[in-house]
Formats: structure tokens, sequence, C-alpha cells
């Protein structure tokens, strides 16, 4: 038997995550489960070995609105952006990721708390980033970042 004694999702790619008592699991893995990273202007994310400050940021979901707080730093509500016109982004191996822009309020957030030029982005409705074959157990399995 397996027994779980934790659960955490990450909302945001190498942002802070939430430990749960529950979760709700879909295709992708945890509802809303790294479905949002930070990524440099050209599409490359960003790790908290790079950015330690990322570590610090506690994004907040709530319906389709994301509001991201840090310490000693003004907040920011935002609505969550799923469909549009894709871009592509790329995390570790995978390349052409097909995401969606969350705009420049967001940009400027990060960019600031950071300080470096950087996106906020959604993984794209109805993409599919396949799992590695070597741990999927269906040939269609995807995740999200």
């Amino acid at each position: 038997m397996i027994t779980i004694s934790s659960l955490i999702y990450y909302p945001i790619k190498a942002c802070r995550g939430f430990e749960v008592e529950s979760a709700h699991v879909e295709r992708m893995g945890l509802k809303n489960d790294r479905r949002m990273m930070v990524t440099t202007p050209d599409g490359g994310f960003l790790t908290q070995r790079e950015y330690p400050r990322l570590a610090l940021v506690t994004p907040r979901l709530a319906n389709e609105t994301l509001e991201l707080l840090a310490p000693n730093y003004d907040s920011i509500r935002l609505g969550i952006q799923k469909s549009g016109t894709p871009i592509s982004v790329s995390v570790w191996k995978s390349k052409d990721v097909q995401a969606i822009d969350q705009g420049e309020d967001a940009a400027q957030w990060f960019s600031d708390w950071l300080g470096t030029a950087v996106r906020l982005v959604h993984v794209a409705d109805g993409y599919k980033r396949l799992v590695n074959e070597e741990y999927a157990v269906n040939a269609d399995d995807h995740t999200g970042f």
C-alpha cells in the first residue's frame, strides 16, 4: 500500500509551493500544478538556482485570478490567460512548448522583483507536452511545465 505523507503543488514553476490535504488529479497531473512559469524574453525558463528570489514569490489562485505576493513588496492580481496567440518557450529538453504570455503587468512585476527582464507564461489550452517515454505509461501522457 502506498501512503502519501505530504502533497505539494506549485502553481508557478520555481516559485513557492503549497502543501494541501487533497488535490484533484487531471490527465496532466495535479490541477494547476506547474501550469505557469517565468521565462526570459526569448522563452527560456528560469530556475531557483539562477534566480533564488523566485522561491520567495507566493502565487495564490482563486477561480481564474492569480495573486502574486513577495516579502516587503506590493502584491498584484491578474486574470489568468489560457488561450490566445501562443508563443514558443522551452523547459529542460522540451523546445517549442506552446504558452500564453500573461501580459505586461505580470512581466513588469516579476522583472522588478528579479531585477532582470522576464515574462510570465501559462501553458496553452490544448497543448500537450509529452512525458518522456521512459516514464510514460501511455504514449500520449502529457504534463505542464
